[in-house]
């Protein structure tokens, strides 16, 4: 009896490796992908934060037990660890008045064991802006053109916010949250004669912080 030979065939199907799908939009990491795959939200990302406002950072992960560390660096070199959450948490709450940081602009940055995302930078601003002097504005005539003393803030440009309108009047040309300082004062020409208008307002910087309230006494007096 002659002896039958067994071919066994065995197909290997080649998939191509490392197409990990990184949704547009998403941040990718600086070092190869590993399990377990994680993309950073880039618009959730904060530029300017302050005083007790709240950032959260988004991201996308597969399921893990690993933990995801948010790291802050003024120079790109030395770095502090600012919070640690596990990567199933799917994101970080950055909360500026919890931080022991300096006001200043830092590289921010989150790792996992696997992963390291460059995240740019982000501006704490823990710091309410300067009011200016108070003023006392006295006019001739019903309507009044001055400039306001300007507020201050040392990490961004300020706007200024009304706390409470004059009485006897309208100021015009400032604040309603711009930064012009060029203001009009039109007084109520049926109660000239009633007092001082006082005008109270706010600075605002970019962060949200406000300032303690400044005072406009605007009065109007006899043309000699």
């Amino acid at each position: 009896m002659g002896r039958g030979k067994i071919w066994i065939v065995v197909i290997v199907a080649l998939m191509p490796l490392g197409c990990a799908f990184q949704p547009i939009g998403f941040l990718s990491s600086s070092k190869p992908l590993k399990s377990p795959q994680l993309a950073v939200d880039e618009n959730s990302v904060p530029s300017i934060i302050g005083g007790s406002d709240q950032a959260s950072i988004i991201w996308q992960a597969d399921e893990s037990d690993e933990s995801a560390e948010i790291s802050v660096s003024l120079d790109g070199v030395v770095w502090t660890l600012i919070g640690t959450v596990p990567v199933n948490d799917h994101g970080y709450s950055v909360v500026a008045g919890d931080l022991l940081l300096a006001d200043g602009v830092y590289h921010l940055k989150l790792t996992t064991p696997s992963q390291s995302f460059d995240l740019g930078t982000v501006t704490i601003d823990k710091t309410a802006p300067v009011v200016g002097a108070d003023q006392q504005v006295v006019s001739c005539e019903t309507i009044r053109n001055f400039t306001l003393n300007a507020g201050t803030d040392a990490m961004s440009t300020v706007t200024y916010e009304v706390v409470s309108n004059p009485i006897l009047g309208e100021m015009t040309g400032c604040f309603d949250g711009t930064d012009s300082t060029a203001c009009t004062f039109t007084f109520d020409s049926s109660q000239l004669d009633d007092g001082p208008n006082l005008f109270t307002y706010r600075v605002v910087d970019l962060a949200g912080n406000r300032s303690a309230i400044g005072t406009i006494a605007l009065e109007y007096a006899t043309c000699f």
